[in-house]
């Protein structure tokens, strides 16, 4: 009956259902993210660190603040309370806008930025004595990312961009790292091989970006599909560390034993 029904569909020029989809119940970018996007933060210092009685200024919003804003995003959703409406980002030295960057800060575990590292540094392909970057991403980080959205949680991701020689790429690949991305995944659909995700975007918010790819063949080079970037732009994704913050309580951030960004909360 299932098969017929698909031919028939097909030969109607329609498009079969997927084998397998899932979305987390209750959640949209629209809905439940920030309606300002990841473009249009000033050019200010994320934070000071006073090290032997200099200040020394780190990173600048203006380059995005996007693991931040996925990160409160997964922590207002899973405190059950709505994101700010507000269409402009948040000035600098407020509540939200230090607790986005607090959430960036959170961002950078050991695990999370070594991976960055390690897969500037690896080839997409497999070779014969190491597997890709795809290899992992289809067989290791996927199946994460499912896990984390049929138990109806939001699934941070990070985007790998670049590639460097092994070895140097320790030196030269954290130069890398303002061009890789940060997103959350909210559902995904599978028909045979083929899967797309979808992602709320801090770059580009809405409910309409995905990321497609073939996972048929992990030991070859497989190239994401994303909405709104070329192709070649990113070369694989993996489920990022997150740990739960409620948004609703302070946070503080600290570097070398000082603090360097608080925020008293968001939320009610």
């Amino acid at each position: 009956m299932l098969g017929t029904a698909l031919t028939l569909l097909a030969a109607a020029g329609g498009t079969p259902p997927p084998d397998q989809t899932a979305r987390v119940a209750g959640f949209l970018p629209s809905q439940n993210a920030f309606r300002f996007d990841n473009n249009h933060w000033p050019n200010v210092p994320n934070y000071t660190v006073s090290i032997f009685s200099h200040d020394i200024t780190v990173g600048n919003a203006g380059s995005g603040l996007c693991g931040g804003m996925a990160f409160a995003v997964r922590d207002l959703f899973e405190a059950h309370q709505s994101a700010p409406t507000a269409e402009i980002p948040p000035d600098p030295g407020t509540p939200l806008f230090n607790y986005i960057v607090a959430g960036l800060t959170r961002t950078f575990t050991f695990r999370n930025v070594s991976r960055y590292i390690d897969w500037i540094q690896s080839s997409d392909a497999s070779t014969d004595s190491t597997k890709g970057i795809c290899w992992h991403e289809i067989n290791e980080e996927w199946p994460l990312v499912k896990a984390d959205i049929d138990a109806g949680l939001l699934s941070p991701l990070g985007l790998v961009h670049g590639q460097e020689r092994s070895g140097l790429g320790y030196v030269t690949g954290f130069r890398h790292l303002a061009s890789c991305h940060q997103v959350l995944a909210w559902g995904y659909d599978l028909t045979g091989t083929a899967l797309t995700l979808h992602i709320y975007d801090p770059n580009a918010p809405g409910d309409d970006q995905t990321i497609a790819l073939d996972t048929a063949s992990p030991d070859q080079a497989t190239p994401l599909k994303i909405t709104g970037y070329s192709d070649g732009r990113f070369r694989a994704f993996f489920r990022e560390a997150y740990s739960y913050h409620d948004p609703r309580t302070p946070i503080t951030c600290k570097f070398a034993g000082s603090t360097v960004v608080s925020s008293p909360g968001i939320g009610s």
